[in-house]
């Protein structure tokens, strides 16, 4: 996408000044004492922390980036066998820290483990539903997964207790920049980008919720995808 690349080489470069100016205001806060009145020690503070938010900002703007070239780029990919349960366990270890001592994960693998698919895409998939499941549940609750296979299908459930989603925006959330999380919080492509990957591997993604009763996403891809491809 190359305004995706546009934008990244001078977000890069910002990003590296920022760096930099932090460094040379450290120093100045350090030696503030000797050189600087007690007035400007403050200035200098107040400056130091609207850079931090500044900072942070253009990290929120870099994970945007990233978002966009990989939603122009579903097709991409290396075509291989894995074991989807262990892409699940991947995800659940790196989300381990968001789940700590609130979130127990029910899990019920079937017994065909392995798929033919474009690996690096489809763990994006696992990694989007899984974090947005674990959002979902705000304070203590339960997420199921569940893996099963049905009319040549290989089918991933993934079911929270969380809020739910209600059903005024629910046709809505596979579209593009729509998020119902708080400004700053999400891009809104998440889902979008799930969606795409998926119908690239010819499968589907449906979602079955009510506001205040939780969701369940489940995710369906062919089993015979590798000879489709081939």
């Amino acid at each position: 996408m190359p305004i995706a690349h546009e934008i990244n080489n001078p977000l890069a470069f910002v990003l590296n000044n920022v760096f930099t100016v932090q460094s040379q205001l450290a120093w100045l806060a350090e030696h503030a004492g000797s050189d600087h009145s007690s007035v400007g020690l403050v200035r200098i503070n107040k400056a130091r922390a609207r850079l931090e938010d500044m900072k942070q900002g253009l990290e929120r703007v870099k994970e945007l980036v990233v978002d966009l070239r990989t939603f122009s780029r579903l097709d991409e990919g290396r075509f291989k066998t894995v074991d989807i349960t262990e892409s699940i366990n991947s995800v659940l270890r790196f989300l381990h820290h968001r789940m700590k001592d609130r979130i127990l994960v029910e899990k019920d693998y079937g017994p065909v483990r392995t798929l033919s698919c474009y690996a690096g895409p489809l763990n994006q998939v696992l990694m989007n539903v899984i974090a947005n499941a674990v959002d979902a549940v705000e304070s203590e609750g339960t997420i199921a997964i569940r893996t099963t296979t049905e009319d040549g299908m290989f089918i991933i459930s993934i079911r929270d207790c969380g809020v739910g989603i209600p059903d005024a925006i629910r046709g809505r959330i596979f579209e593009p920049f729509f998020t119902t999380k708080p400004v700053g919080q999400g891009t809104g492509l998440g889902l979008a980008i799930s969606y795409g990957i998926i119908q690239a591997h010819r499968g589907r993604i449906e979602v079955v919720s009510k506001e205040g009763q939780g969701s369940e996403f489940v995710i369906c891809i062919p089993l015979n995808l590798e000879e489709t491809n081939g």
